[in-house]
């Protein structure tokens, strides 16, 4: 069994999660928990989730609104908030 965290930002992404792809998780025996945020999607408060949920499973995936980041800077790319948070988890996780 494969175990897979994901963090969401809230219920329409848990939603979607265990609607579409839980039931086909399933069927290949890959084993899923939601960590939901509730919306207060923050770089450094994504990076803190990421490290707690590695060391308790094998895959940690996310499911944010881009549009739904707090405190980013105007000027803030996707691939730059992906960076920014990858920046903040330590390289052994």
């Amino acid at each position: 069994m494969v175990r897979v965290a994901v963090s969401v930002e809230g219920i329409t992404e848990e939603r979607f999660i265990r609607r579409l792809l839980l039931p086909e998780w399933n069927e290949r025996n890959i084993y899923a928990s939601i960590s939901r945020l509730n919306g207060n999607v923050q770089i450094r408060r994504i990076a803190r989730e990421i490290e707690k949920l590695a060391y308790s499973f094998d895959y940690v995936t996310t499911l944010y609104d881009y549009y739904g980041f707090r405190k980013k800077p105007p000027d803030m790319t996707k691939s730059g908030l992906e960076e920014s948070i990858k920046a903040l988890v330590p390289p052994s996780v």
